[in-house]
């Protein structure tokens, strides 16, 4: 196969995204010529110019290495596609308005990237998707005169380790066809020192069923907080009970904790009018910048519901509704640990009303 020196060695739709940016770093880092291919050019800008548009343990350092190299392009435009003959697509299902999974947005992506593809590219979907995607974005690109290899590679990296886990987690590789599988293969080969090989819809369920076994583990959490907050006994003792030196032990909470947390608070001072509260911590997670399915934000809201007035602050987290921590421990009665960052671990709080699910604080009030 000849390449033009305009050529690519891949490009990466949705390339400047918090899964789509770290594996495009990745690949450059392991010597490759990357086409990030985002929609939001201000995003693309950013990055040209060195900055990281969010939080990735190593990420500034190597981003500011690789782009003296040139092994980077960027572009908003499906043009770049028609520079390489390896897409990797990372977009994930949306669910419609009855919770039920949306296939309009892999409609859109085939109409969008298939005039670019070149006769006998390699298509990568990366995200979680609904079980045959994978199938259904390859005969659909079919049916449109793309004769392409299409597999699915699954990410199973921790947001903010991306850069450490591309290297040392095995990679899933789906394909239904010996080729699409020995070509992914060698792609992602470039990156991990082990791959797995299954079918498409076994590697989208293994996905799913991974995300799946997450959120049971964090449910499971949440019911003992409960538990112990309703029989008046200390859940962060039991959890420092449960943990010490023992590997074995995770516990972590879920989507019924903020309803809980306020329900509780307006059983303890009779009502939430008239009180203002602040939420320390706004993102899903402690160090990290991405506030996507933080608990924090719904915490919020409802609270607001309650009559309250809130305060929210992150010491990450880049959104022009935050004020600063100053403003939090000034002007609040009560505060709520939404997310255990490090800078909260030593806050003096002067006495105030805490709730610390997360046991960072090293107490907080009974619920």
């Amino acid at each position: 196969m000849t390449h033009s020196p305009a050529d690519l060695d891949l490009v990466v739709l949705g390339g400047g995204g918090h899964v789509g940016l770290p594996l495009s770093l990745a690949f450059a880092q392991a010597g490759l010529r990357v086409g990030i291919y985002d929609t939001n050019p201000a995003t693309l800008e950013r990055i040209a110019a060195g900055e990281m548009p969010f939080m990735e343990n190593g990420a500034d350092e190597l981003l500011r290495e690789i782009l003296p190299t040139g092994r980077l392009s960027f572009g908003s435009d499906g043009s770049m596609i028609e520079r390489t003959h390896q897409l990797v697509v990372v977009i994930g299902t949306p669910v419609d308005e009855f919770l039920g999974p949306s296939m309009t947005i892999f409609e859109k992506a085939v109409e969008q990237i298939a005039p670019h593809l070149r006769d006998g590219a390699l298509v990568v979907l990366r995200s979680t998707v609904y079980p045959g995607t994978t199938a259904y974005v390859a005969q659909h690109l079919a049916a449109r005169g793309a004769r392409v290899d299409v597999a699915f590679c699954p990410e199973r990296i921790a947001e903010g380790h991306a850069l450490e886990e591309l290297h040392s987690l095995p990679q899933i590789i789906g394909a239904d066809t010996d080729v699409a599988a020995e070509r992914a293969t060698a792609l992602f080969g470039t990156l991990a020192g082990q791959t797995i090989r299954t079918t498409t819809k076994e590697a989208e369920l293994a996905k799913l069923f991974t995300n799946t076994w997450r959120y049971m583990k964090f449910a499971v959490a949440n019911q003992f907080f409960m538990i112990a907050d309703q029989a008046g006994v200390d859940y962060t003792n039991i959890l420092r009970a449960i943990r010490e030196d023992y590997p074995r032990a995770a516990m972590q909470v879920n989507e019924g904790l903020p309803a809980y947390i306020v329900s509780a608070l307006e059983r303890r001072y009779d009502g939430l009018q008239g009180k203002t509260v602040g939420i320390l911590g706004m993102a899903f997670k402690s160090e990290s910048d991405d506030p996507r399915a933080s608990l924090s934000y719904k915490l919020r809201k409802l609270l607001t519901w309650a009559g309250a007035t809130v305060l929210a602050t992150d010491p990450y987290v880049r959104d022009d509704r935050l004020v600063s921590l100053e403003a939090v421990l000034a002007n609040c009665d009560i505060l709520v640990l939404g997310a255990p960052h490090k800078p909260y671990r030593s806050l003096a709080v002067g006495g105030k009303d805490v709730v610390d699910v997360w046991g960072a604080l090293g107490g907080g009030i009974k619920l």
